[in-house]
């Protein structure tokens, strides 16, 4: 009996023991290239030229809940540019013109998800991302491309920050591979696709169709590419 109670009481030490090598938290840093785009749900509002570029990069940071499960946050400064075309009316005239706004939009972005992960093969293990992650405006430039009526076209670089508001929402969703070196030092590499739960056009972006000034909606969707590094 007293080796039982010897042997149960060596294991529960090397089992409490073991938990406590895990460590309980990670930061890091972490540089994610991609493509953006953006879709208009107003009629007279299309977008043109494609995808854009994007990009993200800031401080990282997973929180071990439970075992292989983490909650991971961190701060991110989000560079991204696009181009949406729409009527509205140029220098206060009465008709509304053509344009094309070639924007550079700039973010703070405050990612908040789950992260889980598998068991590690040797020095690699997957992991599956699902969350969400708000972004708050910092600035927003664009270059207005005027197709006038006389057939002249002229370039304008404007202040486009009323186009964007200040708060948008995204779903995060992501697949990836951690690449642990030792205990404290993880590479993690990645693809994370943001899909917009909010409007991101500005309360005061108005653009014409048939006559009528509407509201602008359009969502903002991103597909990043994710290398980071944890310690």
């Amino acid at each position: 009996m007293k080796k039982v109670t010897l042997i149960a009481l060596l294991f529960s030490l090397l089992t409490i023991s073991g938990f406590g090598q895990e460590k309980p938290f990670f930061f890091g840093f972490k540089f994610s290239p991609g493509v953006n785009w953006y879709k208009s749900h107003s009629k007279g509002l299309d977008n043109v030229g494609g995808a854009g570029l994007d990009i993200s990069a800031g401080l990282i940071a997973d929180f071990r809940i439970a075992g292989n499960y983490f909650f991971e946050t961190g701060f991110f400064y989000n560079f991204q540019n696009g181009s949406l075309q729409y009527a509205k009316k140029y220098n206060n005239g009465t008709l509304p013109v053509e344009v094309t706004r070639e924007y550079r939009v700039q973010y703070l972005e405050i990612p908040l998800s789950i992260k889980m992960c598998t068991n590690y093969f040797g020095m690699v293990r997957f992991y599956g991302l699902g969350g969400f992650k708000s972004s708050f405006r910092l600035n927003a430039v664009a270059d207005d491309v005027w197709q006038l009526a006389s057939g002249e076209k002229t370039v304008e670089k404007e202040d486009a920050g009323s186009d964007f508001a200040i708060f948008k929402e995204s779903l995060i969703l992501g697949l990836g591979v951690d690449l642990q070196i030792d205990k404290s030092f993880i590479l993690t590499f990645g693809a994370n696709c943001n899909i917009s739960l909010t409007n991101v056009a500005g309360a005061k972006m108005k653009c014409y169709y048939e006559e009528e000034n509407i509201k602008a909606r359009f969502s903002n969707n991103i597909l990043e590419f994710r290398v980071g590094i944890t310690f």
